[in-house]
């Protein structure tokens, strides 16, 4: 069925929605989400950038108005930027798309507001608790004093005995975003890769991860994507990886070629190659 999961979902931890609202949980999450994709680094922190257009795409559930009502709820929460750096660290200053980056020291008062609160309220309950059951138990002569006291104490232990067992045996939570591997996936704009299998099949084609530049493999994958989500074709994770790491061994190959291009003053024109009309759209 298609309504059902065949691509990455969107996931949120309940604690996070709770404390600054759903709306702005998902987004903020798949900010982070970028962001520990992204090797752009200013002003000390991290940022990554997406067209307006992208971004709409990917929470397209939302109407424009929603997803803009979200950012600036976010922003005025202070637990994101929004800034213009192409000129900075594209050197396009011409280019107006937007980069984003977290506010983690703010999240990270947020968490604390949250857990201290929470705290409280627990506190609370349990001396209300406390109170009224030894007021109730001072209303009983001595020998049911003592022997309704004992059977409490008996119950408390009981109690903490399970909850520990139970907490034990709790699952982990399962990671905020997860990939699956299916037999036919449609190529959309947050597809990633599996670490170790593309790493393995990368180095079956000569090219060592660990050696290429990072913002190189960043960019190549987001070129990658907008090349294939609209053409609405389906894979297996497993062919988007072979094909991606054939796309980012020309990109290599380009980018070797280009430096002594670029030294003789000759800039590379910003089109697709024809080499992918040709290679990708045969599979």
């Amino acid at each position: 069925n298609k309504l059902l999961i065949q691509e990455a979902p969107l996931q949120v931890l309940p604690s996070l929605a709770a404390a600054i609202g759903l709306n702005e949980a998902i987004v903020l999450q798949q900010v982070h989400y970028w962001l520990s994709r992204s090797e752009h680094k200013y002003n000390g922190a991290t940022w990554f950038y997406k067209t307006d257009e992208e971004f709409q795409y990917e929470f397209r559930f939302w109407s424009p108005s929603t997803f803009r009502r979200t950012l600036s709820s976010l922003k005025k929460l202070g637990l994101i930027r929004i800034d213009h750096l192409h000129g900075e660290l594209k050197g396009d200053k011409f280019n107006r798309t937007k980069w984003y980056s977290i506010n983690y020291a703010a999240l990270t008062e947020i968490e604390r507001k949250a857990s201290s609160d929470a705290s409280g309220q627990n506190d609370q309950i349990e001396v209300t608790e406390r109170a009224d059951a030894s007021s109730q138990i001072d209303q009983l002569p001595s020998s049911q004093s003592e022997q309704m006291a004992s059977g409490q104490n008996d119950q408390m232990l009981q109690e903490n005995t399970t909850e520990n067992t139970t907490e034990s045996a709790r699952e982990p939570e399962h990671p905020v975003f997860q990939q699956y591997e299916d037999d036919n996936q449609r190529m959309t704009l947050s597809w990633q890769y599996r670490e170790n299998p593309f790493a393995e099949r990368c180095l079956s084609m000569g090219v060592n991860l660990n050696t290429v530049n990072r913002t190189l493999i960043t960019d190549a994958l987001q070129g990658f994507r907008n090349y294939h989500e609209p053409k609405g074709r389906s894979n297996s994770q497993s062919g988007w990886e072979s094909q991606f790491a054939m796309w980012l061994k020309k990109d290599i190959q380009r980018s070797k070629s280009a430096i002594p291009a670029a030294a003789n003053g000759y800039s590379a024109p910003s089109a697709p190659p024809a080499w992918r009309e040709f290679d990708f759209d045969q599979i």
